[in-house]
């Protein structure tokens, strides 16, 4: 049985003595406790941070991003940032590429680009396929998309193939799209035909239209004729009608005949942007053929146009 005078000690700093007992004899010892928890403890509880982030040196900083506490790591590398302290970008690096916590890993990157480090791309490009949280793989796509050059695109086209996040492959997809960059078609290929998610496969094909040569383009013909949705099909042929090739002669002239008008309209409007005046009679050919008065009406001003 416990002592009726026995002390309990509370989960704070501070020792509390049973209701019962007089506070006057204790007080000595509480301001005693007090006091040197002062001394010892580390400075914390500043507001919402760990430390006092805005009474530390840089040195002091620099130790605090190697804290065994992530909180303590998280507040150094926010500060860092702020203060472009370029000494922290080695360590940073470290952080953003293999912290334990995804926040801390998240804010290093950031901060890397805050100081203006030569590391910031490379990391960003690392984390961008590496990071285990899609959200931070995000996170460095937008530094791949702001600072990128086009030897990104390789990286960009793994990220397409491989990522398991449909998010983050369309991400990719759209860098490749409003930078132009060329050097990942295959990919776009791949994705184009065959990835699960239809927003994915989207944004691939449209990225790949201005891009693909060769066997990449050969994959965009076999789209246009042989996909069974006739807005996958549209998109091509509208495509190949702002930037055609001569390769396309053969698959357009084929696509006069697709059952949705539009397509075959839009065919028609891609080999007058091609030039190839040799098509000029087939159009006039195809306008007896069809049906529809105003897929008609198209091949004949197409013919006319080519001077047919």
């Amino acid at each position: 049985m416990p002592r009726k005078d026995a002390v309990v000690y509370s989960s704070s700093p501070l020792p509390i003595a049973r209701s019962r007992l007089r506070l006057g004899g204790w007080l000595p010892v509480v301001l005693l406790v007090g006091a040197l928890s002062q001394v010892a403890l580390p400075p914390v509880a500043h507001g919402a941070r760990s430390f006092d982030v805005e009474g530390v040196t840089g040195h002091e900083l620099l130790s605090y991003l190697d804290h065994p506490d992530w909180r303590f790591r998280l507040d150094a590398i926010n500060e860092s940032g702020r203060r472009k302290l370029i000494q922290a970008a080695d360590k940073l690096v470290v952080l953003a590429g293999h912290d334990d916590n995804s926040r801390v890993r998240k804010a290093a990157l950031k901060a890397l680009g805050a100081v203006g480090s030569s590391w910031g791309l490379p990391t960003a490009e690392r984390v961008a396929e590496d990071d285990p949280e899609a959200t931070n793989r995000k996170a460095g796509l937008d530094v791949v998309e702001k600072h990128g050059a086009a030897r990104s695109a390789a990286m960009l086209g793994r990220i397409l193939v491989n990522d398991h996040d449909a998010g983050v492959r369309r991400k990719a997809a759209l860098i490749l799209r409003n930078r132009g960059w060329p050097g990942a078609e295959d990919a776009l290929s791949l994705a184009a035909t065959s990835d699960g998610d239809a927003a994915v496969r989207e944004v691939a094909l449209e990225t790949l239209i201005p891009l693909a040569r060769g066997e990449t383009r050969t994959v965009l013909h076999r789209i246009m004729l042989d996909d069974p949705d006739k807005k996958v099909r549209l998109s091509v042929v509208r495509g190949m009608a702002r930037s055609p090739q001569a390769t396309d002669r053969e698959p357009l002239v084929e696509a006069l005949g697709d059952p949705y008008p539009h397509v075959a309209r839009h065919a028609a409007r891609a080999l007058v942007a091609l030039g190839d005046r040799s098509v000029a009679p087939i159009l006039r050919e195809k306008a007896l053929e069809v049906r529809d008065r105003k897929v008609a009406e198209e091949f004949n001003e197409a013919a006319a146009k080519l001077g047919g």
